[in-house]
């Protein structure tokens, strides 16, 4: 039952504290104290007025206590509790939105290699056509501008053959893997694959995906595909591949204020 003698008591020594929550919560253990004792008080013999009476004189005058309780409860640490709430609802909807995007993306490609693993397999043959891998390398060079972290992780480099793999075919392809990462849940990859350049130690100039226009062009080509949170893989190779002689390809990323250069050396790798 409903003492309003109690609750004026309590809101009389709750009311110096500032913060709204923490007075409420005061102001209800406060009440369950004067109860406590009125119900103590009864339990004695006293007359329910008596016991009431006696129940508030038992806890001090609350004139008195409500300066000592605003000292104990600050605003500041109730405020900042506030914030905090506010601060991990946004980060909790930055996290939703980032995985939400980042669900919205998986459809976007997978690896698009040809019918063979240009990074784990060795050799390929299908009727009159055999490839056979000449150079595996994981150079692990890594560049950084305006936030991105851009590696690239592995390279191979295939030769078609012929029918009887006695003679050299004309064709060479080659194959390498950037992987872009950047901590920023709201950072932009689409469409990176299509900014690479690049040029060979022979003067040999690659043309992107934006700038070739003719199909005999030396072109960079690529597609991508995420592999984390944060990270995406740009699976890549050279079409009309041409720096069989060259000791290095310099892979070149410019737009929107990233200027990267990844450097592929053509020296190297163990089977070639």
């Amino acid at each position: 039952m409903d003492n309003y003698e109690f609750e004026y008591w309590c809101n009389v020594a709750v009311r110096c504290i500032k913060y709204r929550p923490d007075r409420q919560e005061v102001k209800k253990e406060l009440y369950e104290h004067l109860e406590d004792r009125y119900d103590s008080y009864l339990a004695q013999g006293m007359k329910p007025e008596e016991a009431q009476d006696k129940a508030m004189q038992s806890m001090g005058s609350p004139e008195a206590i409500a300066p000592q309780l605003a000292a104990i409860h600050r605003p500041f640490w109730g405020y900042l509790l506030d914030v905090s709430k506010w601060v991990l609802a946004g980060l909790t909807c930055v996290t939703v939105i980032a995985m939400l995007r980042y669900r919205s993306q998986l459809f976007i490609s997978e690896p698009m290699y040809p019918s063979y693993n240009p990074y784990t397999d060795t050799y390929y043959q299908e009727e009159n056509y055999a490839c056979r891998r000449i150079m595996y390398d994981e150079p692990d060079c890594t560049a950084y501008s305006d936030g991105y972290t851009f590696t690239l992780s592995r390279v191979a480099w295939w030769r078609e053959f012929d029918e009887s793999e006695a003679e050299q075919g004309d064709d060479d392809y080659f194959f390498f893997q950037i992987e872009v990462t950047n901590p920023r849940p709201w950072a932009e990859y689409e469409n990176m694959s299509r900014w690479f350049r690049a040029e060979d130690s022979l003067g040999n100039y690659y043309y992107n995906g934006n700038e070739s226009a003719y199909s005999y062009d030396l072109e960079v080509n690529g597609n991508f595909y995420r592999t984390g949170l944060f990270t995406y893989t740009q699976d890549m190779w050279f079409r009309n591949f041409s720096s069989q002689d060259a000791e290095w390809i310099d892979l070149h990323y410019d737009r929107a204020g990233r200027d990267i250069v990844l450097r592929i050396g053509l020296t190297g790798g163990g089977e070639k």
